[in-house]
C-alpha cells in the first residue's frame, strides 16, 4: 500500500476468486454499508489480476511478472508455497542478479 502511494506500479495477485478482504465489510462488527471501504483503502493505487496458483500457467504468469518487478513481496504462508509449483528458487531462474 506504501509503495503505491509513493508512486511505485503495484499489482495485486489475487485467486480467481478473489481476495477474501473483498468479504470483510459484511462480517460484523463492520458498520453496514454498500461498499467495501477497508478493501478500497488497502488497495488504493494497485492494479490487480487474478492467477490460479495450483494452474500450470501460473509459473510462466508470475515469473514473467517477477522479471519485470523491482520489488515482490509475497504473503503466501509457508505451507501453501511449498505446496505449489511456484516458488522463490523457481522464480529466480534466468533473472540476473
Amino acid at each position: 500500500m506504501i509503495l503505491s502511494d509513493f508512486g511505485a506500479d503495484v499489482i495485486k495477485v489475487e485467486p480467481p476468486t478473489g481476495d477474501l478482504w473483498r468479504m470483510v465489510y459484511k462480517v460484523p462488527p463492520q458498520p453496514h454499508a454498500r461498499d467495501n471501504y477497508p478493501w478500497h483503502l488497502n488497495n488504493r493505487n494497485k492494479r490487480g489480476m487474478a492467477v490460479d496458483l495450483k494452474s500450470p500457467d501460473a509459473v510462466r504468469i508470475l515469473e514473467r511478472l517477477v522479471r519485470w518487478a523491482d520489488v515482490m513481496i509475497v504473503n503466501t504462508p509457508h505451507p501453501a508455497r511449498s505446496a505449489s509449483s511456484w516458488n522463490t528458487t523457481t522464480s529466480r531462474r534466468g533473472i540476473p542478479g
